[in-house]
């Protein structure tokens, strides 16, 4: 598909709420060209291969029954689009007994994006000092290899640092992306970048996408919906402006964290403290509701529609940042 035609990208979506299958409401089909899901996100740190090769399979099966979208594997597949929403799988915290031929079984089975957060490999984003261990590094030339795109988004600072760093002195065939992070300097959060680390991933041609996740935009006033709304896509707005004067403007896209549906406000909080009662899913990033701007919420389906009624963003940073990268990351077929 011509670049000119996949506008509205999004290296961080969701379909649906956390543990319900990704299936489209037909009443809401999502107005988005290009869609990164995680099949296997952090929420659920499965050390084995098999518990995820398993929990990301069934993901996928889901996912791919939605009418009118095709699944991203190679380069052609990105440019051939017809109309249809491109899929493109990803997974965080990599197992910890992943082999070779566990890889190569990922990458068959559609997994285009792994992180490594994990400690085996190295230091998630609450252990920001955690440097890459040998096993890591190891499994980074392997990921390398098979062509897979490391997704830095949830790892610690000091293992970021070192993979791009181990990237760059072994010319690794290794692309670098954060599918969901901010800047530090708008919002100090461990989760949000450094300028040293934006200016690395830039280096090695890669690319981040800023998320509409509240808790990584900025501290929360107390104000009333409208001010919300207006407080949260100012924030938006200077993230994507930092990282593009960091980065320069071809390497900075959208990376929502949001779901792309509709849902009334009063649901969502329901929703958000039932998933942020569950043990773990608090943890260091801090959440409070709303967990993303309340029109965002209420007109996800509609999000890209949204964002360019509130905000003045170009073409490049709405997608055509993000086709591009994948363009140059993903391999031809063979």
């Amino acid at each position: 598909m011509p670049v000119q035609e996949i506008v509205l990208a999004d290296s961080q979506g969701r379909i649906t709420p956390s543990g319900n299958p990704p299936v489209f409401n037909p009443q809401q089909r999502p107005k988005v060209s290009l869609l990164c899901l995680t099949s296997v996100p952090s929420r659920y740190p499965f050390t084995s291969f098999g518990a995820a090769f398993a929990a990301h399979c069934a993901f996928r099966e889901k996912a791919l029954s939605n009418p009118d979208v095709r699944e991203i594997h190679t380069r052609e597949d990105l440019l051939n689009g017809d109309g249809t929403i491109g899929i493109l799988f990803g997974i965080q915290n990599a197992p910890e007994d992943l082999t070779d031929e566990s890889l190569q079984a990922l990458y068959t089975e559609g997994v285009r994006s792994m992180s490594i957060g994990v400690p085996k490999y190295g230091g998630g984003f609450e252990h920001a000092n955690e440097p890459l261990t040998e096993a890591g590094k190891a499994l980074l030339r392997q990921m390398a290899a098979h062509r897979f795109i490391l997704n830095l988004s949830g790892m610690g600072h000091r293992t970021m640092l070192d993979a791009l760093t181990l990237i760059r002195s072994e010319n690794l065939n290794l692309r670098p992306m954060a599918s969901h992070s901010g800047c530090s300097k708008i919002f100090e959060h461990e989760r949000n970048l450094p300028d040293g680390i934006l200016k690395g991933i830039a280096d090695l041609h890669g690319y981040v996408g800023i998320p509409l996740s509240t808790a990584l935009l900025g501290r929360q006033p107390c104000l009333d919906k409208k001010q919300l709304d207006d407080y949260y896509f100012e924030k938006f707005e200077s993230h994507i402006a930092h990282a593009s004067c960091v980065m320069g403007g071809k390497r900075v896209g959208i990376g929502s964290d949001c779901i792309h549906q509709d849902m009334p406000l009063e649901t969502a909080e329901k929703l958000f403290k039932r998933v942020t009662s569950e043990k773990g899913l608090q943890g260091g990033l801090r959440r409070i509701f709303p967990n993303s701007p309340p029109e965002i919420i209420e007109s996800g389906s509609r999000m890209f529609e949204v964002l360019t009624k509130k905000l003045t963003l170009h073409s490049e940073v709405l997608g055509e940042n993000l086709f591009e990268f994948l363009k140059s990351a993903l391999r031809r077929p063979t």
